[in-house]
């Protein structure tokens, strides 16, 4: 049973001055609070609260009213300071950020009468806490940073061996796979830091095997007939694999983007070609939206939800579908800011990878993917966009140059810079 008093906790009787302990503290146990988990030590008429931070967000201010009676709060961030753990005394009725005075691993150590256990941060839940007792050793358990179950559920649902199944199967296996690798590495950099802690674990990651891998257009195939269907199992998957990846790798269309069909002649083209839809697995991907109306593109399969202001946010595919080769491109504002033309007449956004972004006008990153990407487009309308790569310098600087909103250039200019041959005009001179 917990001894709650009604009292807070006197802010001037710092713990770190408190004579040694010469027998370990009475451990009471772990309590639960939202989103942190407190383990209780009592000395004599004094009692401790070291809190250990969950992954997930909470309200701080909830965990000092769940606490009221304890005498110390001492928070551990997780984190190593100084070549320790980093421990801070929660004195006040601030969060206590790195400017609340800090503990040292020697000085909790004193405090409690032996060192208390340390968690890696995937395993600092509740339920991982609350099955540690003093004496025993670390407790194993499963180290999880997304929730797998509603993936394992769509997969379920799938025939065997189909390329969904293999692709939501595999997805949980390597989430659960990375985050035991995410818990030893917490383990290795606290150990390589200072040997010299006594650094007791409190919980180790189970052991998960490193699963096979299996070719990305199996994958690809997999997570596409998930975005066809029309359940709640298959959006939960989706929805749990936005939440824990990028999707470039899972996704026939991996970015997301925002367009105002009434901002230009190429975003209205592209409007005027989407068709209703019913609701399908694959806009949960845009519930934050609000939609009050979903369609999809014909011409690639991509999922597009309208909402009450009249934007159309849509998935962005990482290749265009098309036989045809391109003819040029348009460079617009807004989010939607390269539209490329065939020579079957048809308009398309440029591919684009969520982890990788294009842009133009400026120097940096954007410019650098996209003229990457022209360079393949121009061999090939149908290459899936990629990241990295070197661009060619004279694709670079056309790319980089602050060209007026709805700027068209041919393939014959884009051929001209990729050989060096094409001269930038002169900027005027307030852009300069």
């Amino acid at each position: 049973m917990f001894r709650r008093r009604t009292t807070n906790p006197p802010a001037t009787d710092d713990p770190r001055a408190w004579p040694a302990l010469t027998e370990p503290a009475e451990y009471e146990g772990a309590i639960e609070l939202e989103g942190a988990t407190a383990q209780v030590w009592s000395r004599a008429e004094d009692r401790v609260a070291l809190l250990h931070h969950e992954v997930s967000t909470a309200e701080w201010r909830q965990w000092r009213a769940d606490l009221a009676g304890i005498e110390v709060l001492i928070y551990a961030t997780g984190r190593i300071w100084t070549g320790e753990p980093e421990l801070r005394w929660w004195h006040t009725d601030r969060f206590p950020d790195h400017q609340a005075p800090l503990v040292k691993w020697a000085e909790i150590t004193s405090i409690l009468g032996a060192a208390p256990p340390w968690f890696p941060q995937l395993l600092r839940t509740f339920a991982t806490i609350n099955r540690w007792t003093p004496g025993q050793g670390p407790v194993t358990a499963l180290a999880t940073d997304v929730d797998v179950a509603p993936i394992l559920l769509a997969a379920a649902t799938c025939e065997p061996g189909t390329a969904a199944h293999l692709a939501l199967t595999h997805f949980a296996a390597e989430a659960l796979w990375e985050d035991s690798q995410a818990a030893l590495r917490d383990i290795a950099a606290f150990e390589d830091t200072d040997t010299s802690l006594d650094l007791p674990w409190g919980a180790v990651p189970l052991t998960v095997p490193k699963p096979d891998a299996i070719d990305e257009t199996t994958i690809r195939a997999g997570w596409m007939d998930l975005l066809d269907r029309s359940d709640d199992a298959a959006a939960g998957a989706l929805r749990t694999m936005r939440f824990w990846t990028s999707g470039d790798r899972t996704l026939p269309f991996a970015a997301f983007t925002r367009i105002d069909p009434r901002q230009n002649e190429w975003s209205r083209a592209w409007a005027d070609r989407l068709e209703a839809s019913t609701w399908t697995a694959a806009h949960v991907l845009f519930e934050e939206f609000k939609p009050v109306r979903f369609l999809t593109d014909p011409a690639t399969g991509a999922a597009c939800a309208q909402d009450a202001k009249g934007i159309i946010h849509t998935l962005v595919p990482a290749a265009i579908p098309s036989a045809a080769a391109l003819e040029s491109i348009a460079l617009a504002s807004g989010d939607a800011s390269v539209w490329i033309s065939d020579t079957d007449g048809r308009v398309w956004l440029a591919p684009e990878l969520a982890a990788d972004g294009i842009a133009w006008g400026y120097e940096g990153g954007g410019p650098w993917t996209l003229a990457c990407l022209l360079d393949r487009l121009l061999d090939d309308l149908a290459a899936r966009a990629a990241i990295g790569g070197e661009p060619r310098p004279g694709l670079l600087a056309l790319c980089q140059h602050s060209w007026p909103d709805g700027t068209v250039l041919t393939r014959a200019d884009l051929e001209a810079a990729r050989n060096g041959r094409f001269v930038l005009p002169e900027l005027p001179a307030d852009n300069e």
